[in-house]
């Protein structure tokens, strides 16, 4: 049986992050591949510790709550700390892997680096909004991505940057999420009714009033998970399982995040999105025709959320895109 390791951002405190390495994983060994996702840490005690740490004492508090609760579902990835060279074949993606400028600790297996084994691929990567000037800076002037047999990404400056420094043409596919079909089987049941789902890391005072306008027209909650935005109606710290029967059972939902987006399609859901000039959200955007949910310049979300989403031509779109996705990861595995 071929052994396949991924590296991926798959123990950050983050919802996408691991339900992307859940995807992956659960994909792969459905296809009766022997999969372990990697873990680079050299100490997971000092790992965990710099997940939590923050100069703020209240982020310090909202941190360990969450990591608790990824605690609970931990035993949902099969990680290693295995050397990467044990596996035939390394997977490096999904998630901002090569974002170099993003606050995580950017290890060089991510570039494919330091890695003796011959098939290494990259799936669905991405570097977000970076440009080649600012990756080569940080990456190294001789970097060139052939370490990579094969290379793909899930976004169009991704795909700039990387046809820009290594003259070649990688492979546009869908974020692990979108591969998975069995994410309303997951989902945990959601105790709340009535609500819009609020998923931003961060949010201008623009966006709040926003948002509270549309609540207060509507009469709904507004309730975030595991981002403590204090003027909410209620924050839950909750599991990415409990996330996703959140996503699942709103009425709308607000995001900023690529994930939000994408779970929003894949749940069918009304969504309003705040892009905050990230590529990979403007991507998807594009891809999906859902330019016309941006609420960046309009008065009202109730503008937004007159008019419905066409979803029998986004799942259309989004079938045949997960069908090439999956055919080209397979092919190259």
């Amino acid at each position: 049986m071929k052994k396949i390791g991924i590296l991926t951002l798959h123990n950050a405190l983050n919802y996408g992050a691991f339900l992307q390495a859940f995807a992956l994983q659960t994909i792969l060994q459905d296809r009766h591949y022997e999969v372990e996702i990697i873990d680079l840490a050299k100490s997971r005690f000092l790992d965990r510790l710099k997940l939590i740490k923050c100069k703020y004492p209240r982020k310090v508090i909202h941190h360990y709550k969450l990591l608790k609760q990824f605690d609970k579902v931990s035993n949902r990835l099969q990680v290693t700390r295995r050397n990467p060279n044990d596996f035939d074949t390394i997977i490096v993606g999904s998630d901002e892997v090569w974002n170099l400028s993003n606050n995580f600790i950017h290890y060089k297996q991510y570039l494919g680096k330091g890695i003796s084994i011959p098939n290494i691929i990259s799936y669905a990567a991405s570097a977000n909004s970076l440009i080649p000037e600012q990756f080569k800076r940080l990456a190294g002037p001789d970097f060139n991505f052939s370490e990579f047999k094969h290379i793909s990404v899930r976004d169009r400056n991704t795909f700039n940057l990387v046809k820009t420094i290594s003259s070649r043409d990688p492979a546009t596919v869908v974020d692990p999420t979108l591969l998975f079909k069995q994410w309303t089987k997951l989902a945990e049941p959601c105790p709340h009714k009535n609500f819009i789902f609020l998923y931003e890391m961060g949010i201008s005072e623009h966006e709040r009033k926003m948002v509270e306008q549309f609540a207060k027209q509507t009469g709904k909650k507004i309730i975030s998970v595991g981002c403590d935005i204090t003027w909410c109606d209620e924050n839950i710290y909750g599991t990415p399982f409990d996330f996703l029967g959140y996503i699942k059972d709103a009425d709308y939902v607000v995001t900023s995040q690529f994930h939000g987006v994408m779970f929003s399609l894949i749940f069918n859901k009304e969504v309003a999105i705040f892009p905050q000039g990230k590529a990979k959200v403007l991507d998807a955007m594009e891809w999906a025709g859902l330019q016309d949910r941006d609420a960046t310049h309009v008065f009202a979300l109730a503008d937004i959320f007159a008019k419905p989403i066409n979803y029998s031509k986004i799942n259309m779109l989004i079938e045949k895109r997960r069908e090439d996705s999956l055919q080209w990861l397979l092919r190259v595995l």
